[in-house]
């Protein structure tokens, strides 16, 4: 016989989108990324013969996906259950139902009785058997549970009883013990899941986790893969979700057995570049009279991945814009997906006009250029009296403020 194989997975997060577009066509692109990963996940899967393969929560980013996603997540999952690879899912927060009385929708697949998968609403314990190796293996299930309306200490009381409710339940002739949780445990490097703080999600000691005979805890919720012990594992998201991830390596895990033991190891997907420029502080524009040319400019010295999201941090004057025309001008350019402009705009400086009307002085003085010499100068002897102006206000004014 074979060894138990198992491939962790988690947080797929179909349906995340790119934030603040609505443009059906950068969405289907953004679907097509995710969908792209459950391919290769399932490929690799079916290559390595695995007996399971886990879901450990946020299947979906919403808990009424559309039904396109659904259907290309039922399609995953018989692509391995129909190869004899047994599928056990549980409810992340993002696909959890947030009403009573309703359940989360992948469960209508359990219920249709789609073969060798298995999906637990609720904290359960089931023994299974892998199909190839024939390894007996005590599933616990713990999807996520919202601390709403409890306090740390009863909220960790709550599910370390759970645990050892679970694993007093007489399961003999096991082979191993696998904990497939949705969870926040304590020493979890959080990255871009800073978020968590906003849930009110509290970090659970992960000797709750441990203690008894737990042969690995394969977790979801926090998007940055990380082991946490020999037997405690984060797969991680399996595409980058903000740009709190872009520099994340982004995969899953595959699990083995080895000597007696199980041995994990990450595999790691390619995703799509997310970028920030530039990758420290902001392009300053705020002395630039052409603010597009030169926001272009600095752009093209940078080398960007094509087909990466990008975001662009910039400084601009109180009274600059930069239409969204340039954006897409650049989007073009360098064959991106999208671009996220970012702005952070500088204290307004004024003088005091006759009459006593206040106006920004660096407005004043490229109006007051722009009278005095536009008919009696070429454009570019233009452009370069008023950087020039602009660029001894700013001297004089850095100096009043010493």
């Amino acid at each position: 016989m074979p060894p138990l194989r198992i491939v962790h997975t988690a947080d797929f997060h179909l349906g995340a989108s790119l934030r603040e577009v609505s443009d059906p066509a950068l969405e289907m692109e953004r679907e097509r990324d995710y969908l792209k990963q459950l391919n290769e996940i399932s490929r690799y899967a079916l290559s390595k013969e695995v007996d399971f393969l886990l879901v450990a929560g946020d299947i979906f980013n919403t808990p009424r996906p559309s039904g396109y996603l659904l259907d290309e997540f039922a399609k995953f999952v018989y692509a391995l259950t129909s190869h004899s690879i047994k599928v056990v899912a549980i409810p992340g927060n993002h696909d959890q139902p947030r009403a009573a009385h309703t359940e989360a929708y992948m469960k209508a697949l359990a219920d249709v009785g789609a073969p060798n998968f298995y999906v637990f609403r609720y904290p359960e314990v089931e023994v299974l058997e892998g199909l190839k190796s024939g390894r007996r293996v005590r599933f616990i299930a713990l999807p996520y549970l919202s601390t709403q309306m409890m306090e740390e200490a009863e909220f960790t009381r709550r599910i370390e009883g759970k645990l050892n409710e679970l694993k007093a339940r007489d399961t003999p002739d096991l082979d191993y013990t696998v904990i497939v949780g949705h969870l926040y445990l304590e020493g979890a490097k959080l990255g871009a899941e800073q978020r968590i703080a906003t849930l009110n999600d509290y970090p659970l000691p992960r000797s709750i986790l441990l203690s008894g005979d737990v042969d690995l805890v394969c977790l979801g919720h926090i998007h940055t893969h990380q082991l946490l012990h020999e037997k405690i594992a984060y797969s991680g998201s399996i595409e980058r979700v903000d740009f709190g991830e872009e520099g994340e390596e982004k995969g899953f895990i595959y699990v083995e057995e080895k000597g007696g033991g199980l041995q994990t190891n990450f595999i790691r997907l390619d995703c799509r570049p997310m970028l920030t420029l530039p990758k420290d502080g902001y392009f300053d524009l705020t002395n630039e009279v052409n603010v597009a040319q030169a926001l272009l400019n600095a752009i093209r010295e940078e080398e960007v991945p094509e087909g990466a999201i990008l975001r662009i941090l910039a400084k601009l004057g109180p009274r600059q814009s930069l239409a969204r025309s340039v954006v897409n001008d650049l989007i073009k350019e360098k064959k991106i997906l999208y671009c996220y402009p970012q702005f952070e705009r500088t204290a307004q400086h004024k003088v005091q006009k006759t009459g006593g009307a206040a106006q920004p002085i660096r407005e004043f003085f490229a109006k007051y250029v722009e009278a005095s010499l536009s008919k009696k100068v070429g454009g570019e002897v233009l452009e370069l009296v008023k950087r020039e102006g602009l660029r001894i206000i700013d001297e004089v004014e850095a100096e009043r403020s010493r």
